[in-house]
């Protein structure tokens, strides 16, 4: 807790996050002050992933095979998956969509929220291995847009555990 303005402070190890936060603008401004140039990568050249990578695949059939207009009912989101690796590319999970609706690609319709991870941790985290709230802790997964609404995921993810 901030004894000083008595708010609760999410840390990183013992550092706060927003002192990590300024640690780490800290260090880049230093790094830079000695040459170093930070990388850039244009995102247009990086190669597009396979459409059906295996496991993301199977993931996400287990997923679709889960979906129910209750759980549609119950969400009413849009999440879009962008995965960072050898398996990169943009899924999406569609629970405002009657029955709900999974695919490779952006959806039609303004995703709600924009998760960015890893192959292995969308893989982790729908079975259970890794909890959602850890790995955006962590850095392991980036969210953009509503990220309240990402917390509904969780509890669908409670729901995959035993199935994948």
């Amino acid at each position: 807790m901030d004894i000083k303005s008595g708010k609760e402070l999410l840390l990183i190890g013992n550092v706060p996050i927003s002192a990590a936060d300024e640690l780490s603008d800290a260090v880049m401004k230093e790094k830079e002050s000695q040459g170093a140039v930070p990388e850039l990568k244009e995102e247009k050249s990086q190669p597009q992933a396979k459409p059906h990578s295996g496991v993301v695949k199977e993931t996400f059939r287990i997923v679709n095979d889960t979906l129910n207009d209750d759980i549609v009912k119950a969400t009413q989101v849009i999440y879009q998956f962008e995965l960072s690796d050898e398996d990169r590319g943009t899924w999406f999970l569609d629970l405002k969509s009657k029955g709900g609706n999974v695919g490779h690609g952006e959806q039609s319709n303004h995703a709600d929220v924009v998760m960015s991870m890893s192959t292995d941790d969308l893989v982790k985290m729908f079975s259970g291995k890794l909890k959602p709230t850890m790995a955006f802790m962590s850095g392991k997964l980036k969210i953009k847009r509503n990220t309240a609404l990402a917390i509904k995921l969780e509890k669908l993810m409670n729901q995959m555990h035993c199935r994948l």
